[in-house]
């Protein structure tokens, strides 16, 4: 059902439609739906998202955007036979956490963002590893 209902967004997002600059708050929504299937600590699940939580999700548009916007470059990385953890996903959740701005509970959020992302992501033909996805990657360092 869920991934049935992400297609669709998918679907929506790269005809042009409207909901294209929501893309980052559909993927926060929809991972704090799910939330309590993350770890908030090394051996807890987080507690479900509340009603208010669902309502006024934690990460503003810019940071949904940044986690989302990681996540694609990770499935760039990925699908070129590099290891996305390392050159991306590490990197960046150790931004967030030593920002010192974020509980644990939403860096498991921005995790599930993270992976939800490139779950979606991972079959778009924008992404795979051309010669131009190649030369980006060589631009930004990671190769």
């Amino acid at each position: 059902m869920m991934r049935s209902a992400a297609a669709l967004v998918l679907c929506l997002l790269w005809s042009g439609s409207v909901f294209a600059q929501d893309f980052p708050m559909f993927v926060q929504r929809s991972a704090l739906e799910h939330i309590s299937k993350a770890l908030c600590t090394p051996t807890e699940y987080c507690q479900p998202a509340t009603e208010s939580e669902l309502q006024n999700p934690p990460f503003s548009e810019k940071t949904a955007s940044e986690i989302v916007t990681a996540a694609i470059f990770s499935t760039m990385v990925n699908n070129c036979q590099l290891d996305y953890r390392v050159k991306v996903f590490l990197p960046f959740m150790s931004k967030l956490r030593q920002s010192g701005l974020y509980s644990e509970r939403e860096i498991a959020l921005a995790g599930m963002m993270h992976g939800n992302t490139m779950g979606l992501t991972s079959d778009r033909p924008e992404y795979q590893c051309t010669e131009q996805v190649k030369d980006r990657l060589n631009f930004a360092g990671v190769n």
